[in-house]
């Protein structure tokens, strides 16, 4: 305070001193602080100079004064950028604390004193009176913008409940800012609270009045348990469909939805799969996972799929009618008391019907991948017997001369070889599959590389010209 109070003093006319700088640039005097000014002294005058300089205030926060002649020598180096957005901090949750001190139940319970105003001290009105600015008008900016578009969207939908990964349409009256952006992610988090609405309470009723959804700014795991409670008290247990999505409500009345607004349109189904399968919100996180558990989630994917359903009625209707395959217009009474209530309506017919068709698929698909690899082993098995090793190059293709199998010939041989590698082809899930097994095999006797070797063998046999050895390669064949 006895720093403040050392800096009186009033700063030159705001309009005469820009006035001067706009005619009269290069014959202003340089300004100079006291022989032992206060750092907020040397700060006011860094600000004179910088706005004799930019004709304004708005001081960049990577500004630091350069070390040249036009700059007073006592003000090299120091970081005015930082220094000014320090000090609309400072005032910001000055202004903040102000606020609440209206507030007589917050007045009582406080035990400190309240927080000055930098703009009120003597030093802070020395900066007034030269046109500095109190906001961050970047920001102020920014925040404009984007409430602009949630004005915009208010309009069109009559509330604020965003969608998940909303993309501002690239019309009007959305800001063309904003066009394209996801506004669900920029104002529903929050660093945008903290940054641009915490430390004003104007915002803070101005973003009220439209309806903003202050439940959105928490963790995305809390409103995953609101909503997993409230599916679980509907449903009777969380055996979430993987299509499920929260429901909207067009009512008024909040007494007759049970979801909390901040769940509204949330993918539930979804994001209890990518707990079950990547770990998502529980990585890392005992506290987490046991709160999930306790809450009875299923961390294992329910076992009654629709496999087992038409496994379950296929064999009750062998029992029944003594037959094998049910017609395709079959559906399982709905009254029936010879079947599970669970069964009852389940159309066994077009159930089964399609299961086959997929089936037959999948074994069709099975023999094709038997048959393209086929035609690869042939094709490394030629490179291996003509250079003497398995390690393709990845720009190689199979030339179109008679050493080489016929259907091979233009093959991306070293794309083949390096997708083995890196994406498993036709190996993948080699510990179970019977034939994924024959062919890592294969490939194993070849002297398949799984691993590229950055530096290649010095003693490895070098590579043949096939036109010196064309009577010899004439001879040769690939053994089958």
């Amino acid at each position: 305070h006895a720093a403040i109070a050392r800096s009186g003093g009033m700063a030159p006319p705001l309009a005469v001193f820009f006035s001067l700088a706009a005619t009269r640039r290069c014959c202003l005097p340089r300004l100079s602080p006291p022989p032992k000014a206060t750092a907020l002294e040397k700060m006011h005058w860094a600000l004179l100079e910088y706005a004799k300089r930019e004709s304004g205030s708005d001081v960049a926060k990577s500004f630091v004064v350069p070390q040249q002649t036009a700059w007073p020598e006592e003000l090299w180096g120091m970081e005015l950028g930082k220094a000014v957005d320090a000090a609309r901090t400072l005032e910001a949750l000055a202004s903040d604390d102000e606020a609440k001190l209206q507030d007589s139940l917050f007045q009582k319970d406080r035990d400190h004193p309240s927080l000055p105003r930098l703009s009120r001290t003597p030093w802070g009105k020395r900066l007034t009176a030269i046109g500095f600015d109190w906001k961050d008008a970047k920001e102020d900016r920014k925040y404009r913008i984007l409430v602009g578009a949630l004005e915009a969207y208010v309009k069109e939908h009559g509330d604020a409940v965003l969608p998940r990964n909303f993309k501002v349409p690239k019309r009007e009256p959305y800001p063309p800012e904003t066009w394209g952006e996801n506004l669900d992610h920029k104002l529903y988090n929050f660093k945008f609270y903290r940054e641009n609405v915490a430390a004003y309470p104007d915002r803070q009723a101005e973003l009220r009045d439209l309806g903003f959804v202050w439940e959105r700014l928490q963790p995305e795991f809390n409103l995953v348990v609101q909503a997993l409670r409230v599916f679980k008290a509907r449903e009777g247990h969380l055996k979430v469909p993987t299509s499920f999505v929260v429901p909207t409500l067009e009512t008024d009345d909040d007494d007759d939805d049970p979801w909390p607004v901040g769940t509204h349109g949330m993918p539930l189904g979804r994001l209890c799969v990518q707990i079950r399968s990547r770990n998502d919100f529980v990585a890392g996180d005992l506290d987490k996972w046991k709160q999930l558990n306790d809450l009875g989630f299923p961390f294992v994917a329910p076992q009654t799929t629709e496999k087992s359903l038409l496994d379950e009625a296929l064999d009750r209707y062998r029992d029944l009618y003594d037959a094998d395959e049910p017609p395709l217009t079959f559906v399982v009474p709905p009254h029936d008391e010879n079947w599970p209530r669970r069964l009852r309506g389940f159309e066994l017919g077009k159930r089964r019907y399609y299961a086959k068709r997929r089936s037959d698929a999948a074994h069709l698909n099975r023999n094709l991948i038997d048959r393209r690899f086929d035609t690869f082993a042939r094709a490394l098995t030629a490179f291996v017997h003509l250079h003497g090793h398995a390690d393709v190059p990845q720009k190689f293709v199979v030339p179109s001369d008679t050493f080489w199998p016929r259907d091979c010939r233009g093959m991306p041989l070293g794309q083949r070889v390096a997708h083995i590698r890196s994406k498993g082809y036709y190996v993948q899930h080699s510990d179970t599959d019977p034939r994924a097994q024959r062919r890592k095999q294969i490939l194993d006797e070849l002297g398949f590389l799984w691993h590229k070797n950055k530096k290649r063998q010095k003693n490895r046999p070098q590579k043949k010209n096939p036109h010196h050895h064309h009577h010899q390669q004439e001879q040769q064949r690939v053994p089958a």
